[in-house]
């Protein structure tokens, strides 16, 4: 279907500006969620038009895209929670990435990311460990560890 093949163009594209401010500014402006959240909305409300012709059908593809929204919501309170050791524009990403996504490439998106990011994390580490340099209040950016995973999942 067509439709899935421009989510799939438009999530990269919101993927690469989102991380690219996350890298330079280590914040990611309010017009890439807005702009990119009302492109998502659209998209999946049509996708779900599309899809869910049968009477009926459409409960299951409501409840995958609630799902989805809840791994955002759930980085949102866990930002609060931590006092935003985990960014709250990680979770915004993640609530925006649940419109193109679903649920469980929203989790893979996640889960493969934070592999990704522990194993550079953990790499640091031990630099820093080598040469007797403190990396303890080193922020991190998340959302370029996820541009590699995203590549996998596009192609699923």
């Amino acid at each position: 279907m067509w439709i899935s093949g421009v989510m799939r163009l438009v999530f990269l594209v919101y993927l690469i500006t989102a991380a690219w401010q996350d890298f330079k500014y280590r914040a990611i402006r309010f017009y890439v969620f807005a702009g990119f959240g009302i492109t998502g909305g659209v998209l999946r409300f049509t996708f779900l038009c599309m899809e869910c012709s049968i009477p009926g059908s459409w409960q299951p593809a409501v409840a995958d895209l609630v799902m989805a929204l809840g791994i955002g919501g759930g980085l949102l309170v866990l930002s609060v929670l931590t006092r935003q050791a985990v960014g709250v524009g990680d979770g915004w990403f993640f609530v925006v990435s649940a419109l193109y996504l679903g649920f469980w490439k929203n989790v893979l998106l996640l889960a493969g990311g934070l592999f990704i990011c522990f194993c550079y994390c953990s790499g640091l580490l031990v630099w820093g460990r080598l040469h007797r340099v403190s990396v303890r209040k080193r922020k991190i950016p998340f959302l370029p560890f996820l541009i590699p995973v995203c590549l996998g999942i596009v192609r699923l």
